[in-house]
């Protein structure tokens, strides 16, 4: 069972097995062989995707995080851009590094996300520049966590750091839920289940990160009696564990229409990842573009950036054309097959 099967196009998360003609299945069994699919449905959604925190002039500042998958490490770094288009911070001139003073730590030993506050300085410090206006007295900016962002960072409902004048710590206060839907489950319609409506077959728990490939083999097969009778289909759900409810993979669509369209905007202005005429043409019309594209990739680019750099070089990232999961530092290979640069006429050929 794959993509092919799939009949609810909204959610990603109902297949269908067809068969020629109707098939008895009195006194059958199925079972779950194995499972792979990606970890992708979103952990920040409308209902937990904000939160705030007041400045040193006691103005609230909110923050809200776009829908989509996040670790931890993903949700400081947006923040960290929020504050410093907020001008709340200082930027060291001899080294070029950024201070912040709202910080989340993971520590994994202690199972908690710890919330850092550091106290802005009374006055501008020798060695740094910045667009704060200083209030003449060391104090420390303030994050709030309303309801349901709270669960992930693993603090209660409504937390605040404390107000003060020197480095902060907070502690996880509850075990911290970075993806609400921990597990999901897989059920078949037509298993019986005397204990409930949901003929549950299997529960999957993601052994890796967000985004990341699951694939799931049990070590036994474990039965599930199938309801007597004769059957045309086999329908099978993605469910989430929590809500019982399809899985929301409707992030996934629209990152895709987004990367298509993306695309398209492209395409139009000769920018098109095809290594062929309008690439050329692209080229000639902006001689200047591959060397200042390739400046930023200098060896301060590179310090300043290492570690979010290595990160991403595993990353996958979806092509528009052909529809597929491709590692973000394979990509200029991937769009010089045959696969890619067929799919690719197919697109022009349609428009």
């Amino acid at each position: 069972m794959n993509a092919n099967n799939l009949t609810d196009s909204v959610t990603n998360s109902v297949f269908q097995i067809d068969f020629e003609r109707a098939v008895d299945l009195v006194d059958k069994h199925i079972s779950l062989t194995s499972a792979s699919l990606y970890f992708s449905w979103r952990n920040i959604t409308t209902q937990n995707n904000k939160f705030s925190y007041t400045w040193i002039d006691d103005i609230v500042y909110d923050v809200e995080i776009p829908i989509g998958l996040y670790e931890i490490t993903d949700i400081k770094s947006y923040f960290q851009f929020v504050v410093s288009q907020n001008n709340h911070v200082m930027t060291n001139t001899e080294t070029g590094s950024t201070v912040y003073f709202i910080d989340f730590v993971v520590s994994n030993t202690a199972y908690s996300i710890d919330v850092l506050t550091y106290p802005v300085p009374a006055s501008l410090p020798t060695g740094f520049t910045s667009n704060i206006t200083f209030i003449g007295t060391a104090k420390n900016p303030r994050l709030t966590l309303p309801a349901d962002i709270n669960a992930i960072f693993g603090h209660v409902e409504n937390f605040t750091t404390d107000a003060g004048s020197s480095i902060l710590t907070f502690n996880s206060s509850i075990a911290p839920n970075v993806s609400p839907d921990n597990s999901v489950i897989i059920v078949c319609d037509q298993v019986e289940n005397e204990l409930s409506n949901l003929g549950i077959l299997y529960a999957i728990s993601p052994p890796v990160g967000i985004g990341s490939l699951i694939v799931d083999k049990p070590v036994y097969p474990i039965y599930s009696k199938l309801r007597n009778g004769n059957y045309n289909h086999l329908t099978f759900r993605i469910l989430s564990s929590k809500t019982f409810r399809p899985i929301d993979e409707e992030y996934r669509n629209k990152k895709k229409d987004t990367n298509l369209n993306h695309y398209y905007k492209l395409k139009s202005e000769g920018k098109c990842l095809k290594g062929g005429s309008n690439s050329q043409k692209f080229k000639e019309n902006n001689p200047g573009y591959c060397k200042e594209y390739s400046a930023k990739y200098n060896p301060e680019y590179y310090k300043n950036n290492k570690e979010r750099i290595l990160k991403m070089i595993g990353e996958k990232v979806c092509c528009p054309c052909c529809d597929t999961m491709i590692r973000k530092d394979f990509l200029h290979k991937h769009i010089k097959t045959k696969k890619h640069l067929k799919n690719e006429a197919s697109i022009e050929k349609d428009e």
